[in-house]
């Protein structure tokens, strides 16, 4: 259990992740394509924009959004009220291109993770297989350097098949964040970045940080993951996805997370709270018989796998 939830919240941090690098991705795309039919084209079908304001520092764009398509749990997979992005002139004489910023406001975006686990964000963009051309001929375009990306007051909901059906919707609201350093399209070097953000739940509505650094291209990563107060019901297909089953009726969870990804290895220690380790507890008791036998392998199962401040540990102590 402690490892399920501790995979899932590392999934979550990495799609914020991934999330920030499409955003920035999308800002570039935009930023070559100024003409507003030109805009919708680079970003795929089911995409358009309201509006572009083109200045003499930037370029901002209004009502940004790309449709779920057939199959996709909500209508839009990525909408934005404004996205503004601040390129250097200067640096196209260089060789290689620097946008300084890219501001994304009041974005939303969608996610899912099938039954089969693959996680999909955007698939008008970035599933759609371009069709095969001949390599232009000469060097390749430049590189770009974004500095920094900057989330404001963003939306994220991911729909997860693998715990319930309909899936399961995790949503997490008031986003502010920040990436830097990112290479495209190269997706090389150390992006740092950092998320706050409030984890909506049925009872009470948590809070959830995550920072740290990514490389996307080798997939290595530093991330800690920080949950305070977070509703434990919304949570209860993570615990058990049987009707039969007994039912968390209340409860929060605090968690601090740090994991570690190094050549494609996961490394993910995380602790609890004592109030959380309680909770998860007391549910895990709810779904074996209420005998000293079966109380007892579920306090080993949970000491075996980290749990240190248990009432049964406590009470033998």
């Amino acid at each position: 259990m402690a490892r399920s939830k501790a995979k899932t919240w590392g999934l979550i941090a990495l799609l914020v992740i991934l999330a920030l690098i499409v955003g920035g991705i999308i800002g570039f795309r935009i930023a070559t394509g100024i003409l507003k039919g030109k805009v919708v084209e680079v970003l795929g079908p089911g995409s358009e924009v309201k509006g572009i304001q083109v200045g003499w520092s930037g370029v901002e764009l209004h009502g940004l959004r790309i449709k779920g398509g057939p199959g996709w749990p909500v209508t839009d997979s990525l909408r934005a009220e404004r996205v503004v992005i601040f390129p250097s002139v200067r640096s196209v004489l260089t060789g290689t291109v620097r946008v300084g910023s890219i501001t994304v406001v009041r974005p939303y975006l969608s996610a899912m993770r099938s039954q089969e686990g693959r996680l999909r964000i955007v698939p008008s963009l970035l599933e759609t297989q371009a069709p095969k051309r001949t390599p232009p001929a000469g060097p390749p375009g430049p590189a770009i350097i974004i500095s920094r990306i900057r989330v404001e007051n963003g939306v994220l909901e991911l729909f997860d098949a693998t715990v319930a059906q309909p899936p399961l919707k995790i949503r997490l609201e008031k986003i502010e964040a920040t990436i830097r350093n990112v290479a495209y399209p190269s997706l090389t070097g150390k992006s740092q970045f950092d998320l706050t953000a409030v984890v909506k739940g049925l009872q009470r509505d948590g809070q959830a940080g995550i920072s740290g650094w990514a490389e996307i291209a080798s997939r290595d990563s530093s991330v800690k993951t920080e949950l305070r107060s977070v509703d434990l019901v919304p949570l209860q297909p993570y615990i058990s996805s049987r009707a039969s089953d007994a039912r968390v009726q209340r409860g929060v969870l605090d968690l601090d997370l740090h994991s570690e990804v190094s050549k494609h290895r996961l490394q993910a220690p995380g602790k609890t709270t004592k109030e959380a380790q309680d909770n998860l507890y007391r549910a895990a008791r709810l779904l074996v018989r209420e005998d000293v036998e079966n109380r007892l392998k579920v306090c080993n199962w949970f000491r075996d796998h980290g749990f240190t401040d248990l009432p049964c540990l406590r009470s033998s102590r």
